[in-house]
């Protein structure tokens, strides 16, 4: 994989399913600090390959909402009044501070689309 950042700009290149379309409007998201998010156009130049060329549009305040939003999650169903995430949603202090688990998994299907 290909990855350049130019100021507010992206190049990145990915693999994609064989059936997507040639033109696809998505999003980008990091998943390590800054934690940017921003709009990308996927340009289909392969089966499976695709060229981004997108742009950075704003940044999250913590990793928490950086790693809901990437995961495409409902803020409200995952943060509590304080906006932390809720007691259900917990670091394990021995796997180390990049991690997290879900601790319970009943309502699952609510909490993700």
């Amino acid at each position: 994989m290909i990855f350049y950042n130019l100021g507010p700009l992206v190049i990145q290149t990915a693999d994609f399913n064989p059936g997507s379309p040639i033109f696809e409007v998505s999003s980008l998201a990091e998943l390590q600090e800054p934690w940017r998010y921003g709009k990308c156009l996927a340009i289909k130049y392969w089966r499976t390959k695709r060229l981004l060329l997108g742009w950075w549009t704003g940044r999250h305040e913590d990793e928490d909402s950086a790693l809901i939003l990437a995961l495409d999650g409902r803020p409200d169903d995952l943060l509590d009044e304080d906006g932390h995430l809720q007691e259900r949603f917990h670091r394990e202090p021995e796997i180390g501070d990049d991690e997290w688990s879900i601790v319970e998994v009943h309502d699952a299907a609510e909490v993700w689309r």
